[in-house]
């Protein structure tokens, strides 16, 4: 986690030297879509470290669920997210029950929708689409 502060740190004093030095030479719209991509970078790592401040989901050797049936501990297993800032790594801890489905913690705690794309993204999609078709397919 320390490895995403510091990185998290280094890109924001990237973006300041950028604002106050390399940029004052170009013209305001090229300062503007340079500042887009390098806000969009450290927003995906500012998104990072909160899913690693988070932690794993992992609960100990088992869990118990709510109907009270218990699930031990197997493995990590990654999951992709993709985000509006671009694509994360989830690690998520896995509890499963012999001839029982098994259950990532995580994901009901942070209510991580079924496919990858996160529900901003989702909904951002389902705008654009929205906004799109009566225009013969023209935004």
């Amino acid at each position: 986690m320390e490895e995403k502060i510091l990185q998290a740190q280094g890109e924001l004093i990237k973006v300041i030297d950028f604002v106050t030095r390399e940029a004052l030479s170009l013209e305001l719209h090229c300062v503007e879509r340079e500042l887009f991509r390098m806000l969009l970078r450290l927003r995906q790592i500012l998104l990072e470290l909160f899913v690693r401040s988070v932690g794993t989901g992992h609960v100990g050797l088992t869990a118990t669920m709510e109907n009270g049936s218990v699930l031990r501990y197997r493995r990590e297993s990654l999951r992709k997210y993709l985000s509006i800032f671009g694509e994360i790594t989830i690690m998520r801890a896995y509890y499963l029950k012999d001839g029982a489905k098994g259950v990532f913690p995580l994901d009901a705690q942070l209510n991580l929708p079924k496919r990858k794309y996160s529900y901003l993204l989702q909904k951002w999609m389902t705008l654009w689409g929205v906004r799109t078709t009566g225009k013969g397919g023209r935004p």
